[in-house]
């Protein structure tokens, strides 16, 4: 807030500048922070303590973007934004495909009874067969998911 104050100081036409869509998102922001502020020591001091949610965090990075000073973060949030459809067609036939896979696991290897190190069941249904090839195709725990039907052959 004092940082907006002292800007508008240095600049010839104030009304112009308060009226700037990203001055406005700042200030929205810094209003929406002190709502929030207020929310969360009202609700900690009566009924809820330790049971909150700060809404407002996820939306700190809009100062980052907004303030003069980090233009080069800007740009790269705008090269994000131009790369970001290409993307999402990707991420979208990935997911696709593992969905199509997950069917054709599910079908296959739900009969087997197969387990997994826990002794739980594996492939129950198609949620858990999605995740588990997600993990697969990631191979953040590759040995987790390949050794129950390894184990059985």
């Amino acid at each position: 807030a004092f940082r907006l104050y002292h800007e508008s100081l240095l600049v010839v036409n104030r009304r112009r500048y308060w009226l700037d869509r990203k001055v406005m998102v700042i200030v929205v922001m810094i209003g929406l922070t002190l709502l929030d502020m207020l929310i969360f020591i009202i609700v900690e001091n009566t009924c809820c303590a330790g049971r909150t949610i700060r809404i407002t965090r996820a939306l700190r990075p809009i100062f980052v973007i907004n303030f003069s000073g980090f233009r080069q973060i800007r740009k790269a949030f705008r090269n994000i934004r131009k790369t970001l459809p290409d993307v999402l067609t990707v991420l979208i036939l990935v997911f696709l495909m593992i969905a199509m896979f997950s069917l054709l696991a599910l079908e296959m290897l739900k009969h087997r009874g197969l387990t997994d190190f826990k002794g739980r069941p594996f492939f129950r249904n198609y949620g858990d067969a999605f995740f588990h090839l997600y993990v697969l195709m990631t191979s953040a725990n590759n040995p987790d998911v390949m050794m129950p039907a390894y184990d059985d052959n």
